[in-house]
Parts: structure tokens; sequence; C-alpha cells
């Protein structure tokens, strides 16, 4: 028995070794096929990578921050596709050693088993490269304006006190509480900047939260703050998604705005803690109370001598007129300090005369308001008389229309026009434009009277919600508007008297049913939103009470036309998201100037709506259902001023314009439209006519996109000014004659995948363009030039072209370009902010950007460069990547004699520099570098270039004063960052380096051994962030010369540094000298992780006496991680000493030799000792300095 089992195993280990011996023999045989594999794969991983660094381009160009796991997979393949170049290098090396002859078995043995693995490498990582998006908008805050917040004696010290309880890592939620008017929101916002810039918070966000808190829309500013998409639809679940994210996200402040009632945080996905702070701001104290604030810090109105001082400010006054003065101090003393009242009546006196001071001063002292709960009455009477001042009836309409929206509602100007021009409100203007230029000068009126503010961009406006209610309680008394907008009622309101009012407005709410009839005969706008998920029918019997009615609004109804057919008063009809049953009776409303039918769903538009002769403007923005047009309906529309159709709505226009009955609409009946001023639509390339031409206009959005395209219409026309936006995508025109009579008011060309075009313009044409501002030309695939000679117009030397107006231009993946001009051009563009260009390879290795006298320049095409060398004063922004340039400032061949402080290559606006994938780069910047100014450059990028050895002369860092931001990223041939030059060595200790640096991040540069010299690190007082990853060869952070003394050079060394993060670089054996850990007194966060030979953080003479003790105050996290050769902190017999550590973690540091103890006060200390031959340990712990029985475990080890 016992010898068959031995047998059977004996047996079963031969299988076993004859099986191995085979697989290890597969690898010789292998050999050939293995390699070719290995570069199949890497081509395809290579393609991945082109692929989804377009993406990663594209995104950085959108402002957005790149997902992590994508930075990750970038790092992996940049790795990856390194050693698979290591491995060419051997195997070329091996062929040209022994010719072919005798291959080394051993060697080839070895390569083939390593290819093998590779490959499976390259396998993963292909798969892994297809990502759903790359990237996500960053997060941020609307912030008032600086001048917004005016610090008193009073709010300093309510300012003081709310930043310390930030400070203070005990307290997690800090409520503001006072009166409506007093300033709560501005000083929450003031309190937000101040955390992002002290460090204590990484990010913040903001929600409104209102009288009426709704939990999704709550949830929805958040999420957006934070760059983040809830795609859930419960509000549990898109809870769930927003907590994940905040408990991962550490050092976040969300700020919550005007808390009525206590508010359930676990139902929106806040966490309380967990590096999550909270900021409430409520009328009432029993709020913090109820919400478990644990520092309810009161915001009192101003005192009487400061609210005179703010007053004074706002009504523009000064010293000089004592009468005036005296009214003001009387003034003031009504506004009872808070700052709401004081803006609003200030504003309303500035440039008033004296009597209209006296006049105002009596209503304030005779007007007394009920009391109204959490706000002082007197404050509604002065608001009530900033509106009695208004001047003329419109104005005090416009007022009480922007009431009619729910709190903290951005209110479209559009939206104003629309109902104002219904309500009669502009009767003086002929036209809808000149409505708007009324409504402007309206609108500002009110902004200078503090009726109304600013919204998030120039089309918006907001309101103050005590403002609002004063107006709501001024439409009530006056019985002109009901309001209920934006309480998410489901029902009808109940309210009795409705058929008194002249105007009702349900909008933002979730109305499910509607009455059958409303008899409402007095009521001229109405405006009401429905479920957005039930089908709400609207009777036909709805309107027959409302004769009156001037403007409706309706968004997500079920109805047909013909219930409207009744209101022979109606002037503007927008029906919005609505299922429409039946429009043919739209014929019936004659006097109908607007009409606006967008999102709604329904596949033709009735013949009928060619019977509309007064109509001005017609919206069908976002109708995806809509097919058909009838032939000659928009011709009869003659009166039409507007027309919206947009990027994704009607698009199959009759490309012969036949006029048949069946047909559809022609883009030619646009041309019978005398008083057409205003275009939005999109045609199919394949439709569009050979020989039309836009008629003139004043703006317009036209796009020629391609059959398949689908996307959201993002169709935007400013209110100010002409707006011309064309936009050609996957077009096959050979010429834009259509557009020859609107080139002149263009300011955005947008032309991607256009690849029949060579070129986009004409010399002559290009001269026409003064108002373009954006052109960008992407994925073109023949695109050789953007400018060409006109065919019957010799080129002549030297010919000059301007582009007055051009902001930003974009040139990205354009394979056959070769210049922007072809010809001997230059150009001017004194207003360029953004230069970008993107995957242009065709250009030739010697291609720069910016060139001396003599040579040919690829890019810009000019003779002489002196020319154009003051044409780039505004340009803010460039943006070079996937190009084959070698240098980008080519400064050397000048032969320049300007007078001191003058620069051959003057960028006096440049504040952002971006360069990735170069492969050909060698030098930024080549020649003298007094030659050329970067006063304002503040970030400077540069990622992937592998060929590129040098960043900086000593003379160019002492010159960039500004420089903020210093990223540097995947340079495998970097060797220094900052090189010596002959010109700085006699002005060596004039000025110092980088003195305004705040932040370095160096990633991937494998050939990198040190990083700064012990003099330009001496000059980095104001850096705060050092992040250094993947940095093979780096011995050394500061390195001096071997004549140096060291203890004394590395003195005084980042004195407001931050953080520390350094990881995976092997070759690092200490981090800083004790003298510089001395300095760091600002440190909050020291992270050190898979650094092989890392021995000492702090190095120093172990005999110093004066390097016993050394306090780091403000470090809060300390992580030690995979260090398997660290053995102290500090020199043996020196102490760390961490009073404000609150994380602490060491693992895998097996040789450490520290003891860890805590004093009284809690402050935690670490002795280095002497290490004992032999003594390793698994050394590891996590601890919560916070926590009193994990400091209880830290004191026994």
């Amino acid at each position: 028995m016992a010898t068959e089992i031995l047998g059977g195993a004996l047996s079963k280990i031969g299988q076993y070794l004859v099986e191995a011996t085979v697989h290890q023999v597969c690898f010789l045989f292998r050999f050939k096929s293995n390699i070719e594999s290995l570069m199949n794969e890497d081509k395809n991983l290579r393609l991945a990578l082109d692929r989804v660094q377009l993406q990663v381009n594209r995104a950085k160009r959108n402002a957005e921050d790149i997902e992590k796991d994508v930075q990750k997979w970038l790092d992996e393949v940049s790795d990856i596709i390194t050693a698979v170049q290591k491995v060419e290098g051997e195997i070329q090396a091996e062929r040209t050693c022994l010719s072919g002859l005798c291959p080394n078995l051993a060697w080839r043995y070895r390569l083939s088993r390593k290819a093998e693995k590779m490959t499976s490498k390259l396998l993963n990582l292909v798969n892994r490269g297809k990502f759903d998006r790359v990237g996500h908008i960053p997060p941020g805050i609307e912030l008032f304006p600086s001048n917004d917040f005016v610090q008193f004696e009073s709010t300093k010290s309510t300012f003081d006190q709310i930043i310390e309880a930030m400070k203070d890592n005990k307290i997690n939620m800090v409520g503001i509480y006072g009166m409506g008017g007093v300033g709560k929101t501005t000083m929450a916002k003031e309190v937000a900047k101040k955390v992002l810039e002290l460090g204590i918070f990484k990010e913040v966000v903001f929600a409104a939260v209102s009288q009426n808190p709704n939990v999704r829309n709550i949830q929805g500013q958040i999420a957006d703050s934070l760059g983040l998409k809830l795609d859930e639809e419960s509000d549990a679940g898109r809870a769930r998604r927003l907590m994940k994210r905040l408990t991962d996200e550490k050092q976040i402040l969300i700020i919550l705005d005007d808390v009525w009632a206590r508010l359930d945080l676990n139902m929106i996905g806040v966490p309380l803690g967990d590096g999550c702070g909270i900021l409430v701001t409520t009328r009432r104290k029993q709020v913090c109370h109820s919400m478990g604030c644990e520092s309810p810090i009161p915001l009192n109105a101003l005192v009487e001598k400061e609210g005179l001082v703010f007053f004074k400010r706002n009504a523009c006054i000064g010293d000089e007129l004592p009468t005036l003065n005296d009214l003001a101090k009387e003034v003031a003393r009504e506004c009872k300090g808070l700052p709401l009242a004081i803006v609003t009546i200030g504003s309303a006196l500035k440039g008033k005369a004296i009597d209209e001071w006296n006049v105002v001063l009596k209503k304030m002292k005779n007007s007394k308001f009920v009391n109204v709960e959490d706000v002082d009455a007197d404050i509604y009477a002065l608001l009530k008389l900033s509106y009695d001042y208004l001047k003329g009836d419109e104005t005090k309409l416009c007022f009480l229309l922007c009431s009619l929206y729910p709190e903290d509602y951005e209110i479209p100007l559009g939206d104003l026009v629309i109902y104002g021009k219904g309500l009669g409100l502009f009767e003086d203007a002929n036209t809808i434009e000149e409505a708007r230029s009324q409504l402007r000068v309206t609108i500002n009126h009110l902004k200078a009277s503090c009726l109304l503010l600013d919204g998030g961009n120039e089309e918006l406006v907001k309101m103050h919600d005590i403002v609002r209610d004063v107006a709501l309680w001024i439409a009530s008394k006056e019985k002109k508007f009901f309001s209920k907008a934006g309480l998410g009622l489901k029902q009808w309101p109940k309210d009795k008297g409705l058929e008194q009012y002249a105007g009702i407005s349900l909008m933002a709410n979730e109305l499910e049913v509607l009455p059958v009839s409303l008899p409402c005969p007095k009521l001229e706008i109405l405006l009401l939103d429905c479920s957005s998920w039930a089908e709400v029918e609207v009777s036909d019997q709805f309107f027959v009470e409302m004769k009156a009615l001037k403007v409706v609004h309706l968004r997500r109804g079920v109805m047909s036309v013909k219930s409207l057919q009744f209101l022979t008063n109606l002037r503007s009809l927008c029906l919005h998201y609505c299922r429409l049953k039946d429009i043919s009776s739209i014929g019936t409303l004659s006097r109908l100037e607007i009409l606006s039918l967008r999102g709604c769903f329904f596949d033709e538009l009735a013949k009928e709506l060619g019977e509309l002769g007064e109509l001005r403007q017609l919206d069908l923005r976002g109708c995806r259902l809509l097919r058909r047009i009838p032939a000659n309906v928009i011709r009869s529309l003659y009166q039409l001023e507007e027309l919206y159709i947009g990027k994704y709505s009607f698009r199959t226009w009759d490309v012969e314009g036949t006029g048949a009955e069946t047909s559809n609409a022609s883009l030619y009946e646009l041309n019978s439209l005398s008083h057409l001023t205003m275009l939005s639509l999109s045609i199919q390339d394949k439709r569009f006519p050979k020989d039309f031409t836009f008629p003139k206009l004043i703006r317009y959005h036209i796009s020629v996109l391609p059959s398949d395209s689908r996307g959201f219409d993002s169709s935007y026309f400013s209110e100010t000014g002409s707006h011309g936006h064309i936009e050609i995508r996957g077009s096959q025109l050979t010429s834009f004659n259509a557009f020859k009579e609107v080139w002149h008011t263009l300011q955005t060309l947008e032309v991607s995948d256009c690849n029949a075009l060579t070129c986009l313009f004409t010399v002559s044409l290009a001269r026409s363009l003064v108002l373009l501002e954006i052109l960008s030309v992407e994925n073109c695939s023949s695109m050789k030039h953007i400018v060409v000679a006109d065919n019957d117009m010799p080129v002549r030397e030297g010919s000059h072209i301007v582009l007055p107006k051009l902001t930003k231009l974009v040139l990205s993946e354009l394979p056959n370009f070769m210049g922007f001009y072809e010809g001997s051009y230059y150009s001017t563009w004194p207003s360029l902010q953004e230069l970008m260009v993107y995957e242009c390879r065709n250009t030739s290795p010697s291609f720069t950007v910016f060139e001396p006298p003599g040579k040919d320049s690829k890019f810009l095409k000019v003779n002489n460069i002196a020319r154009m060398r003051h044409g780039l004063k505004n340009l803010k922004l460039l943006e070079i990547a996937g190009c084959l340039t070698q240098v980008v400032f080519q400064l050397e061949g000048f032969e320049f004699d300007g007078g001191e402080g003058d620069h051959f290559l003057s960028f006096p606006s440049l504040e952002t520099l971006r360069f990735s994938a170069l492969p050909e780069l060698e030098c930024i910047w080549k020649g003298p570098s007094h030659f050329i100014n970067l006063q304002n450059l503040s970030i400077l990028s540069v990622e992937n270039c592998p060929k590129l050895r040098r960043i900086f002369s000593t003379t160019l860092a002492r010159h960039l004063s500004k420089l903020k931001v210093l990223r540097i990223s995947s340079c495998s041939a970097l060797d220094q960052i900052i090189v010596q030059d002959d010109e700085e060595e006699e002005q060596h200790q004039q000025a110092a380096c980088f003195s305004n640096l705040l932040e370095i991040t160096i990633v991937g540069c494998d050939n990198l051994k040190s990083l700064f010299h012990v003099n330009v690190a001496g000059d980095l007082q104001q850096l705060k962030k050092l992040h250094i990853a993947w940095c093979e060869k780096l011995e050394q952070i500061i390195f001096q010369d071997d004549d140096e003394e060291e203890q004394h050079q590395q003195a005084a060394c980042f004195s407001n540094l931050l953080e520390i993060s350094i990881s995976r670089c092997k070759n690092l054996k200490s981090l800083f000298h004790v003298n510089v850990a001395r300095d760091l007194q600002q440190l909050k966060r020291l992270a050190i992780a898979w650094c092989e030979k890392l021995e000492q953080i702090f190095v120093g003479d172990n005999a110093v006496e004066e390097c016993k003790e050394i306090v780091l105050p403000g470090v809060q996290q300390l992580n030690l991680q995979d260090l398997p050769k660290l053995v102290h902190l500090c020199p043996v017999g020196c102490y760390l000493i961490f009073p404000s550590l609150t994380h602490l973690m060491v693992t895998i540091c097996p040789r450490i030799a520290a003891r860890f103890s805590v004093d009284q006060n809690g402050s935690v200390h670490v002795k280095s000792e002497a290490r004992q031959l032999g003594d390793e340990t698994n050394f590891a712990m996590e601890i919560d300095c916070s926590s009193t029985d994990q400091i209880r475990q830290l004191t026994s080890r």
C-alpha cells in the first residue's frame, strides 16, 4: 500500500516537473509570437491612449476636473509604455550585438516570459480604457463680490466667532441667526471665502433652503456645487449618493442658507461630522437648537454710527454738506441698522434734492406696518417706501411681476419681456428688440434701487426674500397679484376671492388636477405648472370665464388649443412641455404676438398658424416630434421678428422649396420675412440648398449637423448686443457662401468633423470678421490653413490681418494642418485670451509657436514677429497639446535694442500656460530669458513631454513673481526644474524665485534627482502644497553645492507649507534637514508612502543640542505607509511634538525605532531611539487622536 502511494506521488511529481519544463521551454519557442503580440497590444493601447487623451484634453478645455480612475489609468499606461520601450531597446541592442547569430537562449527565455506578462497587462489596460466620462465640472460656490461685504466692528466680532468655531474640530455645525435683512447670507458667503483661503476646508457648497424646503431641489444644489450627477429617481437614492460623496471627500463645508425649521440632514444626504462641516443661517435661534448647532451665533443690526457710515456710502454723500448730513443721520437712524434697509433707502436717495430727502424722512417716521414674525416691521415700511418712490407704473409693474416667481428663483429677463409685452408694458416699443431695451433700463433702475439683485449671468435677476415678501404684500393689498409659486402644491388652492385678481402665479408646483372652469373675469396673466408625473387634462371650458387674459404660461398640461379660442385679447401664449392634441384653432387668436411651444409634443404645425398676422416671436425649440411645417406657413408670418427652432427640433427643411401642398417649409421662406432679426435653427447637411443665402440678422444660432446627431438644445442668445453663432459639424460643405450676409456680425464659429474643408476663409473674408470672438476648428482631416489668399488677389509680402475681437482660438485634431495662414501674412489679435493647439501633428519637428525674424513659422506664418509682438497683450491662456514642436518660445537669433523694461515677446496678461502630449518638445523657451515677459503667469502645467529636460533658467524663474501653481507630470527625461544660466551669476541674490508659488505637483519624472537648489527653496515662503509621486531617481528635494554648510543653508524654508505628500520615490532617503522642520509651523498634513529607501524623515547631526525638541503645532494628519527602511522620524535623541494631531497612521514600517506618547495636554510626542540590530517588527497602527481609548493604545506602544 505504501509502495503504491509512493509510486503515485512520484508519478504526479514527475508529471508536474515535465509540465513545468515544457511550459518553460515554450517561452523559447513562443519568443517571436510573444514579442509580436506585445507590439500589437502596445499599438492598441497607444490608440486607446490617444482616444482617452483627446477626451481628457476636451474635458480640461471645458474647465473640468479629471476623474481619479482616469488619471490612475493614464499613469499606469505611461508606466507600461515606458516598459515596452525598454523591451524594444533590449531587442534592438541584442540584434545589433549578435547580428542575428547565436541567439542568447537565457535572454530569449527571460524576455519572452516578460513579454507574455506585459501583454496581459496591456490587454487589461485596453479593456479598462473605455470610460463613460473622463471629467466632471469642478465644485465651486457662487460668492458675492467682495464689495458686497462691508466689515464693521460689530460684524467683525461675529465673523471672527464663526471662523474660530470653524477651526474647532469638535464643532460640526455652526448656526448664524438674526432678523431678516441683517446680512446673514452675505456673511455666510464671506465665511466661505475665508475658510477656503485659510485651508480649513477644501471645498464649500451652498444650498438655499427657503421657507418651503424641497428636498430634491436642495440635493440638486449640493450636487451641482460638487460637480456630481444624481441619476437616481428616489430622494432616498439621491441621498445615499450624496452621503457617500460627502463622506469620501473630507474637509467640505456645506452652507444651508435661510432655514426656517428643523431639516432632516439624513433625508437630504448630508453627514454630520466625519470631515463635513455645516453652516446654517436662519431667522430663528430655536432652529439652531433644533438642528443641533453646537455654536449658535447671533448676527445683530449695525450700531447707529456704523449704520450712518454705511448709509452715506450707499447714498454717495460726503461731509461737505452739513444740512444733508443732518438729514442722513435721521434717515439712517430710521433704517434701524438693517443693511438691507440702508442699502435700499440709500440707493433710492442717491443724487436727490434736499426736498425729496425731507419727504422720504417724513414718510419713514409716519409709516408703520403690522407686526411680521422674524422681520422688523419697520423694514416692510421702508421697502414699501422704496416701491412708492419708483418712477412710472411700468417700473412698478415689472417689480411686482418678479414677485410671481418662487423664492430664491433666478428670473429670466426673456420671460419678463414676454409677460411685459403681453400686458402692454412696452407700448412705445415698436419691436421686441425695443421692448428688450426698455426692460433693461427698467431692470437697471430696480437694481440701482436695490430692489433686484444680479443673477448668475446677465440674463438673470434675483429678488431678496424679504423684498419679495414686501412685493407680494403690496400686490395682495392692491388686489393685483396672487402667488403661491414654488410651494410644491398638488391640489388647486382653496383661497377665496381669486376672481378679484389681475394675476395668478402657481408656477413651480406639481398640480395634479385643474378646475373644469375658473371664473376670473379680471385675470390678465396666468402662470401655472402641472405635475411632472401625471398627465393633467386641461378642460376645454377651463379658460371660458377668463376673457381678459393677455398672458398665459402653462407647463406640462394635456390640452387642445381649441380651449383657448375664447381668449380674443391674448397676446403672449407660452405652452411648454405640453401634449397638444389639436392646434388647428390657433388661427383664432388674431391678436397673438408671442407664441412659444417649447418642448411640446406634436408632429405637425397647423397651417392655420399662418393666419397670425400680428405674430412677432415664434419659439419651437425642443419639439423633438415635429417633422412637418407646411410650406408657406413661415412665409405668411410677415410681421415675424424672431424665430427659434433650435438644434434638435424641426430639421427636415425642403431642399427644393417647391411649395407643394405636402411639402415641408423651405429655408427660402426666411428671405420673405423683412422684419426678421433673430434666428435659431438647425438643418441637416444633406438638405442644405447649394445657392441659398441667409438674410441679414442681428442675432442667430445656425447649426448645420449630420442627420443622425442627437443631444440637448443649448441654443443661447445674449439679451445684450449682437450675438452671431454658427456651428458646422459633420458637413460636406466646401464653401460658406450661404453665410455671406451675416459674417460681419459673426461672434462664434465652431467647425468640426468637416473632412472636405481645406480652409475656412479667404483673406478678404477674414478681414470682415470684426466681431469674431471664438473660433474653434476640430477634427477636420483635410484642413491645411484657416486663411488662404483670394483667387483673384496676389499675395503681398507682409500683408496684415486684424481680428480685433478674437478672444479664444482652438485648433484641435487637424492632422494635415500646416499653418494659420497660407502665404506671408502677419496678424494682430489684440483681444486674444485663450490660445489652444491640440493634435496638429503634420507640422515639422522645427515647428514653434513664436519664432525670430527670418524663420518660417508653421503656426502664425509671419515673416517678422516684431510686428505682432504686441498683438497678444490680452492673451490669458495658452495651451498646446499633441503637436511635434521642439521649442515653444524660440528666443535665439533676436536682435533687439528695446529699452530697459521692454521685452521682445510680451504677454502681460498671460495667466495660464499648459503643454501636454508633445513628444518632440526639448525646450519651452530657448535663448536669452530677458527677451520674454510673463509678468502675470500664475499657472504652468507641463504633461507628457518625454524629451523635455529643463523647465526654467534661474533668470526666468526670478521674473515669474506671480506664479502660483506649478504642475509637471510624465516628463521622463526631465533632470532639472531650474538650471543656472550664465546671465544670472552677477545678479544671483537680487530677486526671489517663485516668491508667490502656492502649489507644486511633480509626478512621473523618472530622471529627476532633486527639485530645488537650497537658495531657491529659501524663496518658497508662500508655498502651501507639495506633492511628489512616481519619481524613481529622486534622491533629495533640496540640494546644495558640496562646499555649502548644510545646517546653515537649509534653514528658513516653507514657512507657510500646509500639506506634504510624497509617494513612490524609491531612491529618496530623507525629506528635509531638521532646520527646515522647525520652520513648518503651518503644516497640517504629512503623508509619505512607498518610498523603498527612505531611512529618516528629518535628518541632522544627532549631537546638536538645539535639535532636542521640534514642535509642529499645526499637523493634524501624519501618515507613514510602506517604508521598509524607515528607522527614524528625526535624529536620535530628538522629539517631534504634535499638539494638534487628530489622525496617526503607521503601516509596514518594520525597522522604525520611535517611541510614541501623549502628554497631559493631548500633544503627541515621537522620540527617535537608537535601533538594535535585528530589531524588526510588523509595526502598524492607525489612531484617531481625538479618541480617549485609542490614545491609551498609543501610549501603551
